[in-house]
């Protein structure tokens, strides 16, 4: 038989959970060239009905085809972003580690004490330099960013009473109190009997250090062994 139109074939491709499934099927697609058809169905108008229903499967077809695709790609992101974000943390945990351990090799003739939770590790190093005067280093190295504070320099012991701290456990202690107040105020107190426990308070301080960094301590520093 012969009709206005050209046969052409149009592989769909769908995807069914992790395979697969390829689906042909046959529509005309009319054109202004007449061709001779493979055995035919039936009259022209059954081909246009052919026609109609082939392009309506295609729609449909297609739309799922879009769908599981963009599911995949979406997940495949997903699954890629998480990797990224847990190897950024380990980087900067390894990063913070390698930088206690260079502090503590570097004041390895002083007294070091640490402070660390999820956000930030603080670090004070004290020397004696003299019956009321210490040396110190102070470095505080942000968990969240690429923040580092330091701060060096002596402190003098404070003259007046004994003062009191309290621990973890809410326990209270004498601290003798060594004050710094130059580039600006730091208050380092520091276990009397155990010399094991270091706090620090600071004032004035913010042009030296950032918010995530700062002098002043977050809890009780103890003495590393």
């Amino acid at each position: 038989r012969h009709i206005t139109g050209n046969i052409v074939v149009l592989k769909i491709m769908l995807v069914k959970k992790d395979s697969l499934i390829l689906n042909c099927c046959n529509c005309l697609y009319s054109q202004d060239t007449s061709e001779t058809l493979a055995p035919a169905v039936g009259a022209n108008s059954d081909y246009l009905g052919v026609v109609t229903q082939a392009l309506d499967k295609l729609n449909t077809k297609m739309k799922k085809i879009i769908f599981y695709i963009t599911a995949l790609v979406f997940m495949s992101c997903s699954s890629g972003g998480s990797s990224n974000t847990q190897a950024q943390t380990n980087e900067s945990k390894i990063d913070s580690q390698k930088q206690v351990a260079d502090f503590v090799s570097k004041y390895n003739t002083y007294d070091v004490f640490k402070f660390e939770d999820s956000e930030i590790v603080q670090l004070v190093a004290l020397k004696a330099n003299g019956d009321n005067v210490v040396t110190f280093s102070l470095k505080n190295i942000s968990k969240k960013s690429t923040d580092v504070s330091v701060l060096e320099g002596t402190a003098k012991l404070k003259e007046g009473d004994v003062e009191i701290d309290e621990d973890e456990e809410g326990i209270g202690y004498p601290v003798n109190e060594f004050i710094y107040n130059d580039k600006c105020w730091i208050a380092i107190r520091l276990a009397l009997q155990s010399q094991d426990m270091v706090r620090v308070n600071s004032s004035d301080c913010e042009s030296l250090s950032t918010k995530n960094t700062p002098f002043a301590s977050k809890g009780v520093l103890k003495k590393m062994e």
